[in-house]
């Protein structure tokens, strides 16, 4: 889940080409969308699918306890790790 389209957009070209042998299967999420993707990528729609959110936004979404599982990924720079301790209360 990310906070903007531009935030989408990257890493759909990101899963694409992060390293030139592999690939991650994976699609952006569209009102229009159905899919088999494991990774489904968005800045405004949930998939159907709810195991594990990647939460790439500076919130907590309102929908977190939809999913079985929640990623967040953490700075290190001192007042980003603050936030996010803030934000995991």
């Amino acid at each position: 889940y990310t906070q903007t389209e531009r935030q989408s957009l990257f890493w759909d070209d990101y899963l694409w080409t992060y390293k030139a042998d592999s690939f991650l299967p994976h699609q952006r999420l569209t009102d229009d969308d159905t899919t088999d993707a494991p990774i489904l990528i968005s800045h405004e729609l949930l998939p159907t699918s709810k195991h594990i959110l990647i939460n790439l936004t500076h919130q907590v979404p309102d929908f977190y306890a939809e999913f079985t599982r929640i990623i967040e990924l953490v700075s290190t720079n001192s007042e980003q790790r603050a936030k996010a301790r803030e934000k995991y209360r």
